[in-house]
């Protein structure tokens, strides 16, 4: 019984939130990127020539914004699927 409480607990304040970091990171990343290579291929090139340090500050920041917002969202789900009788 103890087990299964301590893996719930590991469940609920940990992998979940952990799985909406990653989630939420890479859908901002993913968004970055499809943002700056779906555009025509001559803008393309020249962002990445001229903007490439920017472009990597850029895609961090939104990878962080997004892996923060995907923990709460994670925290959240954690909180919500929490019963009370499992106490």
């Amino acid at each position: 019984m103890m087990a299964t409480k301590f893996f719930n607990t590991l469940f609920r304040n940990v992998l979940v939130p952990g799985a909406g970091a990653l989630i939420g990171a890479g859908y901002c990343a993913f968004g970055h990127l499809r943002h700056l290579y779906g555009d025509s291929p001559k803008k393309r090139e020249k962002e990445l020539i001229f903007l490439s340090l920017e472009n990597r500050q850029r895609l961090v920041r939104r990878a962080t914004i997004g892996a923060v917002l995907g923990a709460g969202a994670g925290l959240f789900l954690g909180i919500l699927f929490h019963r009370a009788d499992q106490e």
